[in-house]
């Protein structure tokens, strides 16, 4: 079925729910050169109106529809441009499943740097979050994520 969208001539796939296409598709969809948008990054705007919905709440403030509409358009192009940079960084200009993982990976990582979750109680000589050597040590964990997860080796980190 799907070869047949890239037969007919599709140019773009944005996913509906979440990681509804098998990597088989989405291989298939890269190949033939379909701009793939995957469910995480896709559907995020759901997400984000969500949390504006409650920090509206939170301030008892009242937004209008422009201002809504607005702040989402700001966050969905900072997430598309999220992702597009990270697989640019990873080799893999335009793979937005690439993208949107590492990106995600990463700013779980950073949240758990900043709440302290890791690095609360270091081993000696452990480095804390932010430092030249953890910016190492992270980059060679997503690396070997990248490396495990990948169907094509050449994504590894430049």
């Amino acid at each position: 079925m799907w070869s047949i969208l890239t037969k007919n001539g599709v140019i773009a796939v944005a996913e509906g729910a979440n990681m509804p296409s098998t990597p088989d598709v989405i291989r298939v969809f890269q190949e033939a050169s379909v701009l793939f948008a995957p469910g995480k990054p896709a559907n995020a705007g759901g997400v984000a109106t969500s949390a504006l919905e409650m920090q509206q709440n939170a301030s008892r403030d009242r937004w209008s529809f422009e201002q809504t509409n607005d702040r989402l358009a700001q966050i969905m192009a900072e997430i598309h441009d999220r992702c597009h940079r990270t697989a640019e960084e990873y080799g893999a200009l335009g793979d937005y499943v690439l993208g949107a993982n590492i990106a995600g990976l990463v700013r779980v990582a950073e949240s758990m740097c900043a709440l302290g979750v890791i690095g609360r109680r270091r081993p000696a000589g452990v480095a804390p979050c932010g430092t030249p050597h953890a910016r190492r040590v992270r980059s060679r964990v997503i690396s070997k994520a990248v490396a495990k997860t990948s169907s094509r080796p050449s994504l590894l980190p430049r």
